[in-house]
């Protein structure tokens, strides 16, 4: 697993990301830095169970672990980081992986390219309602803001 530290998060609170090395995740893992200070890489989710649980505040999942991309590895995640956002960044999706995947409590599903565009106001919606659901864990929701539920059609060609 890989480590990044930035200096000047805006948060202190800890991110992971799902998936192989590539320039994509290198992008991913600039923006998150901008609000974690600490950025782990999980490259292999046989690794899954290693990670201390309930650790992390946001967790993106992506295509480029092709075997994460379906609703157990999502239920194994929400399972050992409960109050954690999930977020999903595809290139390609079928209808019924996007409707598993949604099924699982995504707060984001949708492209790297939107993501790129947006990712300020996403990651700041995901650490708003993390901090509100801190304050009343009877009630932690993963449903999907209004404000993100159509993305993944927008990105669609």
């Amino acid at each position: 697993m890989q480590t990044i530290t930035d200096p000047s998060p805006i948060n202190n609170c800890r991110a992971l990301i799902s998936g192989e090395n590539s320039y994509k995740i290198d992008l991913l893992k600039r923006h998150l830095a901008e609000y974690f200070s600490k950025v782990d890489l999980l490259s292999d989710s046989g690794q899954l169970n290693l990670l201390t649980a309930d650790s992390y505040s946001v967790i993106v999942v992506t295509d480029t672990a092709a075997d994460a991309l379906n609703r157990d590895f999502i239920t194994n995640l929400r399972s050992l980081h409960p109050r954690a956002r999930l977020l999903c960044l595809v290139d390609r999706v079928t209808r019924e992986t996007e409707k598993a995947l949604r099924s699982a409590g995504l707060l984001f599903l949708g492209s790297y390219d939107h993501f790129g565009a947006s990712y300020r106001s996403i990651l700041q919606t995901a650490l708003r309602s993390q901090k509100t659901n801190e304050h009343q864990p009877s009630q932690t929701s993963n449903k999907t803001p209004k404000a993100f539920r159509s993305i993944w059609l927008q990105d669609r060609k």
